[in-house]
């Protein structure tokens, strides 16, 4: 963690108390006592009716083609694994020329895994025996009166977290969540605005830049939704705790001095994250940490670097294999460059329990 020191926080509440660390500075505001609130079933009853009402009906999200390209790395030389295995690796290609700018990454119930898009897409990746089959889906994000979101102020998707069929999703420049309802219309889903998330949350002490929004979300084990952003101020990487009509900066959690928080995804009250950065002399390189409860510094999972094969890696889920097993996978934004690859990684991790201290 860059300057200060660490918190400890309970992730049951993602209690993030901004006090805890260095005294404000003149450019930073009092953080404000923050009561986090649950998505409570009739918060999720509302946001399911208003984005799929009575009336409509449900539409299936467009199959489209996809390539799967296993990775399988020669060297682990760039690959620091102090708690994790690796599990798999894979390449992603497609003809529909929306596939692409992936971010936000989460497990579908349904044997598939869910990811969004810069572009503001919904795409859905087959999965048979925990490797992804070659098959895909793609369906448009649409605003609260049906029409599709477009342009990149208002389609940037970044994070995702999926509640009860609810599919949540955080988006940069116009700072956003918005809640989809998929299991019940699925491409027809509109998009009801959760929170605005202000350009200064207040007790951040700063303005959001229009790319440095909330890349990551969450829901902590109380049933918090939380948006970590990928702005990086010496304290750590700040918190917001989202409810409707409110996004409240409420703490720091730690990040590497040189990078950003990309993503986060709770699993049994353990909270793993990724950070990422990159260089114009050596590339893109990750961060994996785990959070286990009551730790005022994190467990660092995995450090990633050329040459293993990494790519711009910002989203992460955590799922428990019938045997028990935490595996991890990310994905990575490859920007619709030409010079970059959409790549799905798994890792699983192994002395599960040393991550509870």
């Amino acid at each position: 963690m860059a300057g200060g020191r660490a918190f400890t926080y309970s992730l049951a509440t993602l209690v993030l108390c901004a006090c805890q660390g260095n005294p404000p500075t003149s450019t930073t505001e009092t953080a404000p006592a923050v009561t986090l609130k649950q998505l409570d079933t009739e918060t999720l009853a509302g946001l399911q009716t208003a984005s799929c009402p009575d009336t409509a009906k449900f539409l299936t999200p467009q199959a489209i083609p996809l390539t799967v390209n296993p990775i399988n790395p020669e060297t682990r030389a760039g690959a620091k694994l102090d708690g994790l295995t690796f599990a798999g690796g894979w390449h992603l290609m497609s003809d529909e020329p929306n596939f692409g700018g992936l971010s936000g990454l989460t497990v579908h119930p349904k044997d598939h895994i869910l990811a969004v898009s810069d572009a503001g897409a919904f795409i859905w990746i087959s999965m048979r025996d925990n490797a992804p089959s070659g098959y895909a889906a793609i369906s448009y994000m649409l605003d609260e009166t049906g029409v599709p979101i477009d342009g990149k102020t208002d389609a940037d998707a970044e994070g995702l977290e999926l509640v009860d069929g609810l599919a949540f999703v955080s988006l940069e420049h116009n700072h956003r969540i918005l809640a989809f309802d998929l299991a019940n219309c699925g491409a027809a889903a509109n998009g009801i605005t959760l929170a605005q998330i202000p350009a200064r949350p207040k007790g951040l002490g700063r303005t959001i830049p229009d790319n440095e929004g909330a890349e990551a979300l969450t829901l902590s084990a109380g049933g918090t939704l939380v948006a970590g952003l990928e702005t990086k101020p010496a304290q750590g990487a700040p918190i917001l705790s989202i409810a409707p009509n409110e996004a409240v900066f409420s703490g720091y959690i730690p990040r590497p001095n040189d990078k950003r928080l990309v993503g986060l995804d709770m699993l049994d009250n353990k909270m793993f994250s990724l950070f990422r950065s990159y260089s114009p002399l050596t590339g893109n390189a990750n961060e994996i940490h785990a959070h286990a409860e009551g730790d005022a510094e994190p467990t660092i999972l995995a450090r990633l670097k050329r040459p293993f094969p990494v790519d711009n890696f910002e989203g992460i889920t955590a799922t428990r294999l019938p045997d028990g097993t935490v595996r991890l996978y990310i994905i990575s934004d490859d920007n619709f460059s030409n010079k970059q690859r959409t790549l799905l990684m798994a890792f699983d991790v192994v002395g599960e329990d040393t991550l509870a201290n």
